[in-house]
């Protein structure tokens, strides 16, 4: 990816054309350079570009070197720079850091990753001193910006354990100064009046599941007794708006969900939400073992997908604004010239203890939070390893390493600089943290996404409502 080109490589030449992937796209070629510039060539122009020939169409030469997708002598030091803002988060220092403060669940969702454990499990919360030990752990990061998410498990079955960690760590950024950032990631199903309250005097964010309406949402999310889920989340829901405003949602999409796709996003404008992810699942956890009742192709979801995608654009035209928010990060890719900093798309390499950070009840460190489900992510202990250590061990570079796409079939696929790799899920399904791109159903999805997502952006009229999008965090 790195260029080191010289002087001496002009000598005999005017330019260099730098290393670019194409993808036909209708009746146009898009080409992209791996700093993620990109540009469409028609016939002629991208058969310019094919033999060496750029300068017999000036116009062409000139757009070319702005993109960064020719080198000269005068350029060659912008492109660098573009390279160094796109991956700037790779020297910044590990930012999100997720705590686990337990691993009870009071619910059994077809679909968990981080295989909870039932209500009687106490030997599985994170005791105040561990809370504790992760937060002067987490502080040891040369990153100015820190988020502490709680995760679990149901996080609210220790809510002790987050204040303590929540007061700790605004005790400790005292000294530290950095951007200091709490989130919370609930069924909801737990909360009361007085958590509300706490949250917002500590502004922490709040984010909850919600799988669609009461048929789907209890079918995919029970209670451990097998009752489904759906009104308290929504009275969780309600409580939250009612006394913080603070609060976001995101579904995941199992076999059950594709019926109702048009329900499902009727739901979230119904509840007044902004955005809803319309979540692929993933092939891990119990999800695995019951993936031949619940789980799909990436054909299959894909055509969901779209359909959920033609219909939100139907219902923004008709005034109601609603965002699919990892269609908005990948159109955010496009565009930007800094990567948008979204761990599961993340390259080269992904989030995996770069970004992100994942802790569970004991202490023990792993790469990002679906991590956790597997001993082979370990990375240490907060108890004992410090972070220097951890972000430097033999494991955590392994890991990293495998995580990069510069392999075969990745570095010939025009969307690699937006894209991002993930061992975990590359392990859990192939038994390897070594991808195999082509039995890659996380692949084929996210290929199908980029695809539909540039034609809207370049030749549907939606593409406004795209733009629009953007202005959104």
């Amino acid at each position: 990816m790195a260029i080191s080109y010289f002087a001496e490589d002009f000598l005999d030449k005017e330019f260099i054309i730098n290393n670019y992937k194409v993808k036909k796209v209708r009746e146009s070629f898009l080409v992209v350079v791996d700093h993620g510039s990109w540009v469409l060539l028609n016939n002629e122009e991208y058969s310019l570009l094919r033999l060496g020939r750029v300068k017999e169409n000036l116009s062409l030469f000139n757009l070319l070197k702005e993109k960064g997708i020719i080198i000269t002598k005068e350029n060659v030091k912008d492109i660098i720079k573009q390279y160094r803002d796109r991956y700037g988060f790779l020297n910044k220092g590990t930012s999100l850091h997720i705590v686990a403060v337990t691993q009870r669940c009071n619910q059994r969702c077809l679909y968990c990753y981080a295989e909870a454990k039932n209500l009687e499990n106490k030997k599985y919360d994170m005791d105040g001193d561990t809370g504790k030990a992760v937060v002067d752990f987490i502080f040891q990061t040369p990153s100015k910006d820190v988020v502490i998410e709680f995760q679990g498990g149901e996080p609210l079955l220790n809510f002790e354990t987050i204040k303590v960690i929540i007061e700790y760590a605004k005790e400790l950024n005292k000294k530290y100064k950095k951007n200091l950032y709490f989130d919370l990631v609930s069924t909801l199903t737990l909360i009361d009046k007085g958590i509300v309250n706490y949250l917002k005097e500590n502004n922490v964010g709040i984010c909850t599941s919600l799988d669609g309406p009461k048929e789907v949402h209890d079918k995919n999310r029970r209670y451990l007794g097998g009752n489904g889920t759906y009104e308290d989340v929504i009275r969780g829901i309600n409580l939250v708006k009612d006394n913080y405003g603070k609060i976001s949602a995101l579904m995941v999409t199992t076999k059950f969900s594709f019926p109702y796709y048009k329900e499902i996003i009727d739901e979230y404008v119904k509840h007044g939400f902004m955005k809803v992810r319309l979540k692929s699942m993933s092939n891990i956890g119990y999800a695995q073992k019951v993936w031949k009742d619940i789980g799909y192709t990436g054909d299959e979801y894909l055509d969901f997908w779209k359909k959920s995608m033609d219909y939100i654009f139907k219902i923004n035209k008709d005034d109601k604004f609603l965002i699919e928010d990892l269609s908005n990060i990948i159109v955010k890719k496009f565009l930007n010239k800094r990567d948008v900093l979204f761990t599961d798309l993340q390259s080269p390499p992904c989030g995996a203890a770069i970004s992100q950070m994942a802790y569970n009840h004991s202490g023990d460190i792993f790469t990002c939070d679906e991590g956790r489900l597997f001993e082979l992510f370990k990375l240490g202990n907060v108890k004992k390893d410090k972070f220097k250590e951890v972000i430097r061990n033999e494991q955590t570079c392994g890991i990293i390493s495998s995580s990069m796409t510069d392999v075969q079939f990745c570095d010939t696929c025009v969307f690699k600089p937006y894209c991002g790799l993930c061992p975990v899920c590359n392990y859990a399904e192939h038994g390897s943290v070594i991808t195999k791109i082509p039995l890659s159903e996380r692949c084929k999805i996210l290929k199908g996404m980029f695809s539909y997502l540039f034609e809207k952006m370049i030749y549907s009229d939606d593409k406004n409502i795209l733009f629009d999008w953007t202005k959104y965090r």
